[in-house]
């Protein structure tokens, strides 16, 4: 069940440490939960990696990027109706992850 949550799959160490950024990134970002799937090859893998290592940065889309969009909450409120939540989140929180990755990757 996707539950409408990223999910992001790293195929290597140096992909873990680039992934797991980018899904903080992408949850604060968000409000959005953000999920991590690390297959046994990958996870019981040894390699050395150096964090000093100059990484491409993590860019938040701005104000002319998000467009009509910008003015949406990211916030489930208190006061909306059950239907209300799942429209907020469906139609709103959902296509903010995309728009980070856009940007990112």
């Amino acid at each position: 069940m996707s539950a409408f949550m990223p999910f992001l799959y790293p195929s290597g160490v140096e992909e873990i440490v680039r992934y797991g950024l980018l899904g903080f990134a992408m949850s604060r970002y968000s409000g959005c939960w953000t999920g991590f799937k690390i297959v046994s090859d990958v996870a019981d893998s040894g390699k050395r990696y150096d964090v000093g290592v100059e990484q491409s940065p993590i860019i938040i889309p701005n104000e002319e990027f998000l467009g009509e969009y910008r003015d949406l909450s990211r916030n489930i409120l208190y006061s909306d109706t059950p239907r209300e939540q799942d429209y907020r989140f469906k139609d709103q929180k959902v296509l903010q992850p995309k728009n980070l990755l856009e940007l990112t990757i």
